[in-house]
């Protein structure tokens, strides 16, 4: 939660996400649990600190990751190198502080995935959009 309020301080985080679709559609905690954390998204991406995009299925191959990774940098302009990142698999979280290569590796990837995105826009119309579908599914049921 302290994170999170670091994001609304006077001077705040800058915070830059790029999620695939199927973490938008992944139902953990059934619909309406699901649906709270879509409006959630949607909120806090209104934000001019904030900017997050979705990598769509169509994206295909080029939205392709190994798997989730976190970058931070110090640079006070978006796109700097990173200083410091975890990345997150079944067996192990590792953090990279002293590696340059892997720093510029993922930082790399980052900016790579960041050019099969959608645009904030569309990618709030899409997490709008699939909102409202877990939204119809409930009624169904």
């Amino acid at each position: 939660m302290r994170r999170q309020e670091r994001l609304h301080e006077s001077e705040p985080l800058i915070l830059d996400v790029v999620l695939v679709e199927a973490a938008l559609r992944m139902r953990v905690g059934g619909a309406d649990v699901m649906r709270g954390q879509l409006m959630h998204l949607l909120d806090v991406s209104a934000s001019d600190n904030i900017r997050l995009r979705v990598i769509p299925f169509l994206a295909g191959e080029r939205g392709l990751t190994t798997g989730a990774f976190v970058l931070f940098s110090s640079g006070l302009a978006r796109g700097s190198e990173a200083d410091v990142a975890f990345t997150d698999s079944a067996e192990n979280t590792a953090v990279y502080r002293d590696d340059p290569l892997v720093l510029k590796r993922l930082s790399r990837l980052f900016t790579g995935l960041s050019r099969a995105d959608l645009s904030e826009d569309d990618s709030r119309k899409l997490i709008e959009d699939i909102e409202k579908e877990m939204g119809n599914d409930q009624v169904g049921q």
